[in-house]
């Protein structure tokens, strides 16, 4: 068995059909950490997720270990505490959700 462990990337995402999950706004970006064993779970417990709550995948960028982020970056106190909550309880969490309109 693959060890896991917690896995953040940053995530562009659309509202599917009606849902207002984003406030009127039909695209977001939002980091988004998971427990996982490679990027290939990553991927699919994000999508899972989006999934969830009616939201779909536009893109994925950056998705690595938050150990691997840590070496080169400085990472905003609310995501270590989201990776804390991953590590302890499992699941996905969700960062600040940044809306957008899409360009036409």
């Amino acid at each position: 068995m693959t060890n896991k462990e917690v896995w953040i990337g940053l995530i562009d995402c659309v509202a599917l059909s009606d849902n207002n999950i984003l406030d009127g706004a039909r695209s977001a970006a939002v980091n988004i950490l998971a427990l996982a064993s490679d990027e290939a779970e990553y991927c699919k417990e994000v999508r899972k997720a989006l999934n969830d709550f009616g939201l779909g995948l536009k893109s994925i960028e950056d998705a690595e270990p938050i150990s691997n982020r840590l070496i080169r970056y400085t990472i905003a106190d609310e995501l270590l505490k989201l990776a804390e909550e991953v590590t302890s309880a499992g699941g996905v969490r969700f960062g600040t959700f940044h809306t957008y309109e899409n360009e036409t």
